[in-house]
């Protein structure tokens, strides 16, 4: 049990341990984009066949599919960034961090594979941890110790 202590109290664990996982969500994000360019000459060699049928040539596949790996990085980059930044800013007891924390995690589901499933797991654990009472009160009373000093 924490004990509370004029108008701030510790961070509760839950809000820690919902940072953790966004931030491991964030990491796999990037770890799962790295590896989408690996995969471009596999999907050529799989394609051709349905490439030769639309009369597309190889070239021109392996650069249409090179423009997509490189926008799914460039995307999946963008992801881990947001996710990140605002898993600081609910450790530093921003209560509207949860909210885009909850918005990337539908958002997690987008490309609809398995990388993406466990990317929006961990993102769901995390927001249980992050919506748990003893967050919310402390995500609550920091909220209102910040806008006390203001004044």
């Amino acid at each position: 049990m924490e004990q509370r202590t004029g108008l701030t109290t510790g961070r509760p664990r839950a809000v820690d341990v919902a940072f953790g996982l966004a931030l491991a969500a964030a990491a796999c994000a990037v770890v799962f984009a790295a590896m989408v360019p690996f995969q471009i000459s596999s999907t050529v060699d799989r394609e051709r066949q349905a490439a030769a049928a639309r009369k597309v040539s190889t070239a021109s596949l392996e650069q249409t599919l090179t423009v997509v790996a490189v926008a799914a990085v460039a995307i999946a980059v963008l992801f881990a960034v947001v996710v990140t930044l605002s898993a600081f800013r609910l450790r530093q007891g921003r209560r509207r961090a949860r909210t885009v924390l909850v918005v990337l995690t539908v958002l997690a589901l987008v490309p609809f594979n398995a990388q993406a499933l466990l990317v929006c797991a961990v993102l769901i654990v995390g927001d249980v941890f992050a919506f748990r009472r003893p967050a919310s009160e402390w995500l609550r009373t920091t909220e209102l110790a910040r806008a006390r000093s203001r004044f």
